[in-house]
């Protein structure tokens, strides 16, 4: 008894294994989370956003420019031969700088340089700088700068900053279009689904009735053009059906593309039609064309006009001097011995200190006229800003006008539904109680099925226009 109970465990544990791998691919999604999904997966999205991260390195990096500048190097040569013994022809040698420095010069090479044709003062220490050259020669130093003032660089500072904004700017307006994308998507697949739901509700409608006249054909009170008339109906349906399938595999395939994931992926929406379509008839959406919010490309021109004034006040500030404050110091070595050979007794310091200043005299006009391009762009931000904002009011009218169209075609449509359901319910009752015709109850059919697909139809154009308005108002 034991061992059946631990078997009936593991084939249970087994089971629930295999359900949680079967439904792990599974995406279950609804119209945020959709969004959130393309937002996380789009290229375009991602790329601005490296572009933000750029631009916050910039800021950075214009900072540093800012901050002390600290330098160190590290000089050695060693003298392979004697440019002043090459000259003479004697093999060189190179005295040590000391109070004996002349000692190791040879007769002839003294009397070489005594009989040189001095005919320059520079001529006669630049053949002494080849004589009197040491084997081994060093230097180790640090260099500091500091920049004092510099009214670019303020600018500057400032001006990387607004890149960010810029960058981030431009990043609002890609998640509107993604988002909007979406749910244009996630609504077909959406009506594609109610559309698939009516028809089944149809089908078994039918088949019913079609069970229902073959019992009564069987009994002799129809004829078989009854029951062919059905039977022609179901199948009708059962195509609708299969092209219906179709079509809804190619609308989830079309949002599964928005969503950048892969076609093989399976998704289920958790959010129904009806949701949205209470949505879209109730006054909610009205209210908000009274109160539109500005578009994200407001805020990039706004952006824009802010770093073009920047630049303009940038090429100003670039007239006055730059000051920066320099501390350099070294130890320098000369010697015939490697330079640590007598550890630090040959090493001299060295330090100097002072100012840098660097002032603009003339530059060819070219501020002047960097400057008047500058503003020439700011007067062609102020024209795209109020093109914007026409072709914005255009687009909210125009907007709203189909919107009120689609609303008040839904609820024509719902209406008429309503109105074909009726004849239909009546028709079947007449057709069950052998007063009303097959021919009648056809018709009554091809009505409500008519309907039924306009009503579909117009609800979809409804939330299209519903998406359509909201982008014209900034939501």
């Amino acid at each position: 008894m034991k061992k059946f109970t631990w078997s009936v465990l593991f084939i249970c544990f087994s089971l629930s294994g295999f359900a949680q791998n079967q439904f792990s691919d599974t995406l279950v999604l609804s119209l945020p989370e959709a969004q959130n999904v393309a937002l996380d997966n789009n290229f375009t999205l991602k790329d601005q956003l490296l572009d933000v991260e750029i631009a916050k390195s910039q800021v950075e990096q214009t900072k540093a420019q800012g901050l002390p500048q600290i330098n160190g190097n590290l000089d050695y040569q060693y003298t392979v031969l004697n440019a002043f013994a090459s000259r003479t022809g004697e093999t060189p040698v190179i005295p040590a700088p000391s109070n004996d420095q002349f000692t190791e010069f040879n007769q002839d090479q003294l009397s070489d340089i005594q009989g040189v044709s001095i005919q320059t003062v520079g001529g006669f220490f630049s053949g002494l700088g080849d004589a009197f050259a040491s084997r081994h020669q060093a230097t180790a130093g640090v260099a500091v700068n500091q920049q004092l003032f510099d009214g670019v660089y303020l600018l500057g500072l400032k001006a990387a900053e607004v890149y960010v904004d810029l960058a981030r700017a431009q990043t609002a307006t890609t998640e509107r279009d993604v988002e909007k994308d979406v749910e244009k998507a996630y609504y077909g697949a959406l009506i594609t689904e109610e559309n698939i739901d009516i028809i089944d509700k149809n089908i078994a409608n039918v088949e019913q009735l079609l069970f229902e006249t073959r019992e009564t054909y069987e009994a002799g009170f129809v004829e078989q053009l009854d029951v062919d008339r059905l039977e022609l109906s179901l199948s009708t349906l059962q195509n609708n059906k299969s092209n219906l399938i179709k079509l809804k595999d190619l609308n989830y395939d079309v949002l599964k593309s928005e969503l950048r994931i892969p076609l093989s992926k399976t998704i289920r929406l958790s959010q129904d039609i009806e949701q949205f379509a209470r949505e879209a008839l109730s006054d909610e959406v009205l209210k908000k064309v009274q109160n539109p919010e500005q578009w994200p490309e407001f805020y990039v021109l706004d952006v824009q006009e802010k770093v073009t004034e920047l630049e303009i006040e940038g090429f100003k500030k670039g007239r006055l001097p730059k000051v920066d404050a320099f501390i350099n110091g070294s130890y320098g070595y000369q010697g015939n011995d490697f330079i640590f050979s007598n550890g630090f007794d040959n090493w001299f310091p060295n330090l100097v200190a002072g100012l840098s200043v660097s002032i603009p005299i003339f530059d060819g006009n070219l501020k002047d006229n960097q400057i008047i391009q500058k503003q020439l762009e700011l007067e062609k931000i102020d024209l795209q800003r109020n093109q914007l904002q026409s072709n914005i009011n255009i687009q909210i009218q125009n907007a709203l006008t189909s919107f009120l169209n689609a609303r008040s075609d839904v609820q024509n449509q719902i209406d008429n539904i309503a109105l074909a359901e009726k004849i239909y319910n009546t028709t079947q009752i007449k057709y069950r109680e052998g007063v009303g015709s097959s021919v009648e109850m056809s018709q009554a059919q091809q009505d409500l099925y008519q309907a039924q697909q306009q009503y579909i139809n117009s609800l979809y154009d409804l939330l299209i226009a519903m998406v359509d308005l909201e982008t014209a108002l900034g939501k």
